[in-house]
């Protein structure tokens, strides 16, 4: 078998080349990179576009929006959008001609989740449809949609039944006690694959001026120091759905603080069959290649026929 047939994988029935995406908000809308010389999506599997809404945002007001922190990133951007008429005319078309297009609906109610998601579902050139189900919901005093499993089933089965054309991936926040009640919902309601995790809630202070550094004064953690929190994650995830009997139905998106190969592999080892590269793109946006040559020479080693043999995906040996 060819080293790039080794790295094909199947989300949801949606094939791609191998199992690198962009995670939503890191990576605009794709055509940023186009732009930065050794960059080129035609080696990726695909790109999760910038949160959509049904009209523009603004977001939150420059400059304080960002602050690097020890082996991390604040950010709180605001969930700023172009909007859902612009995505579908100029950025999925834009993007669409080098990989795999993943739309990500980000609202405040479920009514505006579920008209999104009609609206997506006739364009042609998506791949499929994330969504963040770490959203305030308005109707129920801002509190997010993903922390509530009957909140998290209603918004998921709200999507599913507008958008029978396109897989429906839900992505889940780690701001809650129990993810695996969350996971097991989204299933429930039809959700056909899962992305986890999302940012954690976190904040950091000017001790000069004693004021936080992000005028949102919290800010949602990514980069490696997440790591260990988005493993563990999506480890109790699998272990939920094996115990269920729906491991091999729902396949599970690793995302948070991957910056190396054995970075992704723990994820893969821990129940992921595919992964999101976030932050590190801000560093070095050809991670990407260092990671996808790493994969392939461990498979290779270890006498694997593919990135999705069942000797790997979910094959952690716990403690008992």
């Amino acid at each position: 078998m060819k080293k790039e047939d080794k790295l094909r994988v199947n989300i949801a029935g949606i094939k791609l080349r191998n199992p690198i995406l962009m995670a939503s908000g890191t990576y605009g809308y794709g055509t940023e990179y186009t732009r930065i010389e050794g960059v080129d999506l035609r080696e990726i599997g695909g790109v999760i576009l910038k949160g959509t809404f049904l009209k523009p945002r603004k977001g939150t007001a420059p400059p304080f929006r960002a602050v690097e922190t020890p082996a991390g990133m604040l950010n709180a951007i605001g969930l700023e959008s172009c909007g859902i008429d612009d995505l579908i005319n100029e950025k999925i078309p834009r993007i669409s001609r080098f990989t795999r297009v993943f739309a990500n609906i980000a609202d405040g109610s479920i009514d505006e989740y579920a008209e999104i998601a009609g609206i997506l579902n006739k364009v042609s050139e998506l791949s499929g449809v994330e969504v963040n189900i770490s959203c305030p919901n308005v109707q129920k005093g801002g509190q997010a949609f993903g922390t509530d499993p009957k909140e998290a089933y209603r918004v998921i089965r709200a999507v599913v039944r507008n958008c029978d054309n396109h897989p429906v991936i839900a992505k889940l926040t780690p701001n809650v006690t129990d993810i695996t009640s969350i996971a097991l919902a989204c299933v429930e309601a039809g959700a056909n694959a899962l992305s986890l995790i999302n940012t954690v809630v976190g904040m950091a202070i000017d001790v000069s001026s004693k004021r936080p550094y992000l005028t949102n004064n919290y800010g949602g953690l990514s980069g490696p120091a997440i790591k260990p929190i988005g493993v563990a994650r999506v480890c109790q995830v699998y272990q939920a759905f094996k115990k269920n009997g729906i491991s091999s139905k729902i396949p599970l998106i690793g995302v948070g603080g991957i910056s190396s190969g054995k970075d992704a592999l723990e994820y893969i080892l821990a129940g992921a069959r595919a992964v999101q590269l976030g932050t590190i793109n801000f560093r070095n946006p050809r991670a990407y290649r260092e990671i996808l040559d790493y994969i392939s020479s461990y498979l290779i080693s270890g006498g694997y026929r593919s990135i999705s043999d069942r000797r790997l995906v979910g094959s952690v040996r716990l403690y008992k």
